[in-house]
Formats: C-alpha cells, structure tokens, sequence
C-alpha cells in the first residue's frame, strides 16, 4: 500500500498539466494482435511521466521527470491515439486481487477515462474505452 501512495503524491502533481506529445516504444519481440508497448511516455506541459513493465512482477513502473530532455530515445515514435492539449483532470492506481499494481487507467478533461494502461508480462497493453451506448429495448427482434 505505501508503494502506491507514494505513486499517488507523484501522479497528483501532474493533473491540471496540460498532455503536448506522447511517445511510445513498441515492443519487437511480442507477437499479438494487439499493439503492444515497452514504454509510453506522456510530455505534460511542466513534467514527463514514463510508464513501463515491471516483468518481476508483472507490475506497473511510472517515473516522473521535470525534465524536458529525459525518457525520450531515438527508438521513441510519437503516438496519436489520445488527442493533445487536453488536461489531465484524474487517474486511477487500479491493483488486482493479489494486490499488484497492473492497471493505470488516465482521464483528460473529463472525469470518465481516457486510456487504459495493462500490464501484462514484459510488456504494456492499452485501451481507449468505449461506453454501451443506450438502446431502445422496444426494437427487439
């Protein structure tokens, strides 16, 4: 519980922070129909935040750096599947039933989220979330 609490003090630094760029480094070596991620790197306007794999435990690591230069590679690629200048409005710390910390779930301006985070193994998995729409019960088939 401490470790999550002192990922909460870092990560309430940066909502209000407006998102200009996120970079990812894919992984190579992981065959999936699903993209998946070695690191993603969000760029707020005062503060860089890594998130990335922790394999041992199949956790989540997140740094966070005031350092416009830090975390961003060559072998980075920016990425597009969140819109820009929005602003971080809250996060969730989500852990599972053994009590490791494998889901980051992001919100930007709205209080619903954004992206989803997983890890799983050595790598990152994402989600941009889809809400049931309503229907109207009375066109059943």
């Amino acid at each position: 519980m401490l470790k999550i609490e002192l990922k909460k003090n870092l990560l309430d630094t940066l909502v209000g922070q407006q998102l200009r760029k996120i970079f990812i480094k894919p992984n190579q070596e992981f065959t999936s129909e699903n993209m998946v991620f070695d690191e993603i790197v969000f760029c707020f306007s005062e503060s860089r935040m890594k998130v990335y794999p922790l394999p041992e435990t199949d956790e989540i690591g997140v740094k966070i750096s005031s350092s416009s230069l830090e975390f961003i590679h060559a072998s980075y690629e920016e990425s597009y599947f969140v819109e820009k200048d929005k602003y971080l409005n809250t996060f969730w710390l989500c852990t599972n039933g053994q009590g490791y910390f494998d889901l980051f779930i992001l919100s930007f301006d709205y209080l619903h989220p954004s992206i989803m985070i997983l890890s799983e193994g050595t790598v990152l998995k994402l989600c941009i979330p889809k809400f049931i729409e309503k229907y109207d019960s009375s066109n059943k088939k």
